[in-house]
């Protein structure tokens, strides 16, 4: 459930484990940057310049992306204008289910909900051929082959889960489940990864050779999947590869540089809803924010995005002819704990320590003296905003609110000896109930190394503010600020055959956007995201009852036991995705989508 994603620069698991892109990266917007046409020529020729987030390029267009592109800039800012997947998510404004960009209708479970049957729109493919059933049998064939090197892949999830599944006709595929599910936890975490793709035009092992139905062997599948991979690698030719020239979403690729810069034009053939009204959408790279704040003044984006930091800019690009729009982002904040650190684990695996840390967390000063109000609390594993039916009451209220008396209280009561401004020590070792805990030795200062992405000034403010907070209950901490690339392959539980490095004992501030049913897999015992290696079999259980049953109940008590038991600490959310600066000749690129899929086909312009 952490997505690894603290705006793109806040991911890793882009769809149902919402640490997505971000954990790792710290979180800032998501941003989009471009460097290009002027004002002028963009709306009076029916185009739009949008900009992407420096460093995130679209850089993969094979559906099936691995772990190390998946960014917004990948699939739902790129892969899904050409190829749009089975379901769409995001609709108003609302992390929600849109039955109508999606490829096929909302699916139909039976058989005590072990049995899904999806029916296909009629929808087409740019050279001609109906998309049909057989194209999602083609992916989940390919994904079954290479499912190792695919992003989303959970064992024992999709296509594990799947024990065989049926064409009755071109416009059915029908999947018989290992067990039963619930179905919006599948419909969300699961189905919504299904992406169609031209089996006519890509079921082949090379460039030369011909299409056959090579994915229907194991071995002939993994070849496919080979050969679709590398050409996907070959960024420089994804305007001009046969390939990728057969599309069955709204877009085409009309150009395209290794920089990332892109240029769509419509797909004259698409026959799904919102037929692209432009007549070019233009993608546009950036090497920094300074350098996309500086093509916004010039008047060279339609669609750009402002930082929090230059917030004070707000009224000049409204001043301008544009809008500054928050887009908010299914998202929450939080730090990740290793429970099993050789030097602090022992403490974190304390839960009146954790609710201790927690208590000293002053979420709505944070909000309005670091974010400048564009943000909102964190008080548990589910988003409160942008409104959804996934959270519940105790989401909305604070387990743990600020407050240093009652942080210092709960370790005095456990056997510390509390030392503001200083390092707080345990004076009564021991299991009792008032006693220090299992594992933590007479003596033992009560501190920890915090390290931080070095991306985001509003997490660098963030990290200050939580070392001045935790000093005055004697919590001594030391903020290491790194980049993503010495983080990342450190961030692991340790164990005899993978030691950790000995500072790695916890990491924040890290972000997670949703892109499905906010469930805890990250939560749980040994899940790849788990990276601290919290371990509850409470939690466990709980998560899997979410997957499993479709009562409310079950996914309250989940979200209840992840605000109280603390398997991270929560931070306001980091900041929206993006505050957009979109100028006012451009219309219906609004409300953005909480999922950070974008929707150009439905945007117009003015002259």
């Amino acid at each position: 459930m952490h997505f690894l994603k603290s705006s793109p620069r806040r991911f890793r698991s882009l769809r149902r484990r919402t640490r997505i892109y971000g954990a790792l990266l710290g979180g800032l917007a998501l941003t989009a940057a471009g460097c290009g046409s002027s004002a002028t020529n963009s709306s009076s020729s029916g185009a739009v310049t949008f900009a992407e987030q420096p460093g995130f390029p679209p850089n993969y267009i094979f559906p099936m992306l691995p772990a190390s592109v998946n960014w917004p800039g990948n699939p739902t800012q790129f892969e899904n204008l050409l190829y749009p997947p089975l379901y769409w998510f995001g609709s108003d404004g609302r992390p929600e289910l849109n039955a109508s960009l999606s490829v096929a209708y909302p699916p139909s479970f039976s058989n005590g909900d072990k049995t899904v049957t999806i029916r296909l729109k009629d929808y087409k493919w740019s050279d001609g051929t109906p998309v049909t059933s057989r194209d999602v049998a083609f992916w989940i064939n390919l994904l079954r082959a290479g499912k190792d090197s695919y992003a989303n892949y959970t064992p024992g999830d999709f296509p594990d889960n799947v024990a065989s599944f049926s064409l009755p006709n071109s416009k059915t595929i029908v999947l018989q489940l290992t067990h039963a599910y619930n179905p919006t936890y599948y419909t969300y975490n699961n189905l919504g990864f299904i992406t169609p793709i031209p089996q006519q035009a890509w079921d082949r092992e090379s460039a030369s050779g011909p299409v056959g139905n090579y994915d229907e062997t194991p071995a002939g599948a993994k070849k496919v999947f080979d050969f679709l991979t590398a050409q996907s690698q070959h960024v420089a030719t994804y305007a001009t590869n046969p390939l990728w020239k057969v599309v069955d979403g709204p877009w085409e690729i009309k150009s395209y540089t290794t920089t990332g810069d892109v240029t769509f034009v419509p797909n004259r053939s698409y026959s799904g809803p919102d037929k692209p009204k432009l007549s070019e959408f233009e993608e546009e790279s950036f090497t920094s924010e300074t350098a996309e704040v500086d093509a916004l003044r010039a008047g060279d984006l339609d669609y750009g995005y402002l930082p929090v930091s230059d917030l004070a800019l707000k009224s000049y690009f409204q001043s301008h002819g544009y809008n500054v729009v928050s887009w908010p982002g299914f998202s929450a904040a939080f730090i990740t704990l290793n429970f099993t650190s050789p030097s602090t684990g022992a403490m974190f695996r304390q839960l009146y320590i954790r609710q201790a840390m927690q208590h000293l967390i002053n979420q709505p000063q944070w909000i309005n003296a670091i974010w400048h109000g564009e943000s909102y609390p964190t008080y548990g594993a589910v988003p409160t905003q942008p409104p959804n039916s996934f959270v519940t009451s105790v989401e909305r209220t604070n387990p743990y609110p600020y407050s240093p008396a009652d942080a210092i209280g709960l370790l005095k009561d456990h056997g510390w000896t509390v030392k503001p401004n200083g390092t707080s020590t345990c004076s009564r070792p021991g299991t009792g109930p008032t006693d220090c805990g299992a594992g933590i030795a007479a003596g033992t200062g009560l501190s920890f190394t915090l390290w931080v992405v070095a991306i985001a000034a509003e997490q660098t403010s963030e990290a200050e503010a939580l070392k001045s907070s935790y000093s005055q209950a004697g919590i001594n901490v030391t903020v290491l600020t790194l980049p993503a690339s010495r983080i990342g392959p450190a961030a692991h539980p340790c164990t005899k055959a993978t030691p950790c490095h000995p500072d790695w004992n916890a990491i924040g501030m890290l972000g997670a956007l949703y892109s499905g049913e906010p469930t805890g897999e990250g939560f749980t015992t040994g899940d790849a995201a788990n990276w601290g290696g919290y371990s509850s079999a409470t939690m466990d259980k709980l998560v899997q009852e979410t997957e499993l049953s479709s009562s409310s109940s079950a996914f309250a008590a989940y979200e209840t036991y992840a605000a109280e038991n603390l398997p991270v600490i929560y931070l306001p959310a980091n900041g929206p995705y993006q505050l957009s600066v979109i100028r006012s000749s451009v219309h219906g690129a609004t409300p953005q989508n909480p999922m950070s899929f974008i929707d150009p086909s439905a945007w117009s312009v003015t002259k």
